[in-house]
């Protein structure tokens, strides 16, 4: 099983979601900065940095909220952990373009209600409790 771990980054109201480079694995869509956990690290080292490396915001803590193990048709299952992250000033955002074409602060009413969001990214809302259905 894959491991990937993704963050949720809020400030205020609103946490951070990006949109894939049309050439990426489900490009197009929206989702958290997110990857897959190298060997010999922690899921929670592994969620900081691909927060980093995705958006160049630093956090020295993220908080475990869920996990959903799930499988694509003709992929390997999946392992997804979600965290998330509180920063009180807004960030500054650095993004590579040839990965990643936007982003933006949503509600997670507003991402619930979002039609192009990566497979499973409603479910991870309920999981970690940000959506009561």
């Amino acid at each position: 099983m894959i491991t990937v771990v993704g963050t949720f980054l809020w400030y205020n109201d609103k946490f951070l979601i990006i949109q894939r480079h049309p050439d990426k694995p489900q490009g197009g869509t929206w989702g958290l900065p997110a990857g897959k956990v190298d060997a010999e690290e922690s899921d929670e080292n592994a969620a900081m940095r691909e927060l980093q490396e995705e958006t160049g915001v630093v956090v020295s803590s993220v908080k475990y909220m869920s996990e959903i193990d799930y499988q694509h048709e003709g992929q390997k299952p999946i392992r997804f952990v979600s965290f998330e992250s509180r920063v009180e000033q807004e960030p500054d955002i650095t993004i590579r373009p040839e990965e990643i074409l936007s982003y933006r602060w949503i509600t997670a009413k507003e991402c619930f209600e979002l039609q192009n969001t990566i497979p499973g990214f409603q479910e991870v809302l309920i999981a970690c409790k940000y959506i009561v259905v």
